[in-house]
Formats: C-alpha cells, sequence, structure tokens
C-alpha cells in the first residue's frame, strides 16, 4: 500500500512537501546472510508529478537492510514500512514509488492518483 499527504507550507507561494508511507514486500528480496543475519540492500524512489505528468519532486533513498530472524519473519508477514518526505515545486497530481533491488535485479513500483 502507498498512502499520501501534503504537509501546509508557512509560505503560502509555495506547496508543502509530500509525505509518502508505503510497505516494502520483501518475498522476492534477494537477502545475504551475513554473521547470522539477513542483509540486502534496496534503491528507493519516490516521484511526483503534476496534472500533466510533468516532474514536480523526486526523493532517492538507499535502505540498508540487516534483519534478525524475527524480524525477517515480520517484514516479510506486514511489509517493510518506509516513510519520506518529498519537496516539491508544485501541487503534485500522481505519486510514484519505485523499489530496486540490485541482488536479484527486480523492481517493484506504485502509482497513485491524487486529487
Amino acid at each position: 500500500p502507498l498512502k499520501t499527504w501534503q504537509a501546509k507550507s508557512v509560505d503560502r507561494t509555495k506547496p508543502g512537501d509530500m509525505t509518502v508511507d508505503l510497505r516494502i514486500a520483501l518475498s522476492r528480496v534477494g537477502f545475504d546472510t551475513v554473521d547470522g543475519r539477513h542483509v540486502a540492500t534496496l534503491e528507493v524512489h519516490i516521484y511526483c508529478g503534476d496534472a500533466h505528468e510533468k516532474l514536480v519532486g523526486e526523493m532517492a533513498s538507499t535502505v540498508k537492510l540487516n534483519l534478525t530472524d524475527d524480524s525477517l519473519k515480520r517484514y516479510l508477514r506486514d511489509g517493510l514500512p518506509f516513510t519520506t518526505r518529498v519537496p516539491v515545486s508544485a501541487a503534485p497530481r500522481y505519486v510514484k514509488a519505485v523499489v530496486y533491488d540490485g541482488a536479484t535485479d527486480l523492481a517493484g513500483s506504485m502509482v497513485i492518483r491524487l486529487k
């Protein structure tokens, strides 16, 4: 699931940042085992577009996972929570989240349309 909301800006001439909240499915992530822990690195990219799908904000982040057996089981069941703020230059109408796992060369994405 992908959820978003926009913060109110103190400057009326600029839009507030978009907060993006998602749950990343880990079932196809290529984990290595290091010292009894499950490790992986994911690249997360968030794109915000206007009504014409022109880019008005973006964010990129590297997520390094180093999980115990119990944490891995929980995140496999519930998804890995990820929340970030994306500065935008105009009010977005679309938000797209892309998660890439270099170990498996797999990517997943989700797009939502905002009102």
